[in-house]
């Protein structure tokens, strides 16, 4: 009998050792399927997080075009405001010119044209002459102011009064200080 009772003391060792082994493994492989599933879950989450990466890239670089085409209309459209600004004062300093032209030319102004042969009458005196922009010219000309000559004897009949009227003026000036 002792072979048997040493037989079954060393089964009953044996079923010990082989439950140990199994309640081990299931252990092992309960472990290794939750880790299973962890690393799972995080791929899926390192997944997710670079499509939301590349997701907000792409917005990014969108907003970064539309910013870029955005500051290119403006600054086309400041250059065209700029542009139609200068258009208009250039008008604007044309019509004024010619204005100026023309009240030059009613005030007894001569513009001075050797080329075209135009020259102050001989009977009137030159009280100023200038330079200015004249269109028709098409860039500056020489101009004058001139007023009918005096004869001499309205001349010397204007300085005398102008003798006589300037003491009384700066006294007067003097005065009403």
């Amino acid at each position: 009998h002792e072979p048997k009772a040493a037989l079954q003391a060393e089964l009953a060792e044996a079923r010990q050792h082989f439950q140990r082994q199994r309640g081990l493994l299931v252990t092992a492989l309960r472990r290794s399927a939750r880790l299973e599933e962890e690393l799972s879950s995080m791929r899926d989450n390192l997944t997710r997080k670079d499509i939301i990466i590349y997701t907000l890239r792409q917005d990014l670089q969108k907003q970064e075009q539309e910013a870029q085409y955005q500051q290119q209309q403006f600054e086309l459209r400041q250059q065209q405001l700029q542009q139609q600004h200068q258009a208009q004062q250039l008008q604007q300093l044309q019509e004024l010119q010619v204005l100026q032209h023309h009240q030059m030319q009613q005030a007894g102004v001569q513009t001075l044209d050797p080329a075209n042969g135009v020259f102050p009458p001989p009977d009137c005196e030159v009280i100023y002459r200038g330079t200015a922009d004249v269109l028709e010219g098409g860039g500056p000309a020489q101009y004058q102011v001139v007023r009918p000559a005096m004869p001499p004897d309205r001349i010397e009949a204007a300085a005398r009064v102008a003798r006589r009227v300037a003491p009384a003026m700066a006294s007067s000036a003097l005065c009403s200080r």
